[in-house]
């Protein structure tokens, strides 16, 4: 038998690393010559200077430790939604064993969330919180979905950057009190509480003070749900 040299020896741990990682660099020249799957865009620029410019996703930057509100469908309790200080809205349909985010394109800063009491697939969401603080993140108005949150539209109060507790009428998914905070730093004329009763699409003010004074929270009588508590 032919012996073995010191430098044959030398090479044959080496051989052995690169027959180890052949077929890890095979995946990676294989991820590198695939086309990446093209990416959903969202809050897109309205500004013709900044049409070039896209938001991308560089991790977990946003602090999700402040639950402002949930909702749980009455009549099915494992099916509920979390609404986070400034991580959105999330939806499991088994009691917390799994999550799904449902508001990402629309917004992250959640005031309240409420499901209709007649018609679970009916929730609402108010974004800007309430609970004011040196970090506090403006929200642009209340949304409704009627799909259980697979979508989401804007039906009002764009400009009043901080909204309250939203009430539903107890047996009419279009009947629906929110309170409005207001801007924070300057008088806002939207201050008060609001009253829809076609779902959104035209609203009342019911009760207004003053520019500089607004409502942070409702309280309805289910019994009798012509009377309600406002501050």
């Amino acid at each position: 038998m032919r012996k073995m040299t010191r430098k044959s020896r030398l090479w044959l741990p080496a051989i052995g690393l690169l027959v180890a990682a052949s077929p890890f660099l095979a995946s990676l020249a294989a991820q590198r010559g695939a086309p990446r799957a093209s990416q959903q865009t969202f809050n897109t620029p309205d500004d013709p200077m900044l049409q070039g410019f896209r938001w991308r996703s560089i991790g977990p930057v946003g602090q999700g430790a402040r639950i402002d509100d949930f909702a749980v469908d009455e009549k099915n309790p494992s099916t509920y939604y979390i609404g986070y200080a400034v991580s959105g809205v999330w939806k499991t349909v088994n009691n917390g064993t799994t999550f799904e985010p449902i508001f990402s394109t629309y917004g992250h800063n959640i005031a309240d969330l409420t499901l209709a009491p007649s018609d679970p697939n009916v929730l609402y969401v108010a974004t800007g919180e309430a609970n004011n603080r040196q970090t506090t993140s403006y929200g642009d108005g209340l949304y409704k979905g009627t799909d259980a949150g697979a979508t989401f539209t804007n039906i009002g109060f764009k400009d009043s950057q901080t909204l309250g507790r939203v009430i539903v009428h107890p047996r009419d998914p279009n009947t629906v009190w929110i309170a409005v905070g207001g801007h924070l730093y300057g008088p806002n004329p939207e201050r008060g509480v609001y009253m829809t009763t076609d779902g959104g699409k035209t609203w009342n003010q019911t009760l207004k003070i003053d520019g500089n004074t607004g409502a942070t929270e409702i309280a309805i009588d289910p019994s009798n749900p012509l009377n309600l508590w406002a501050a």
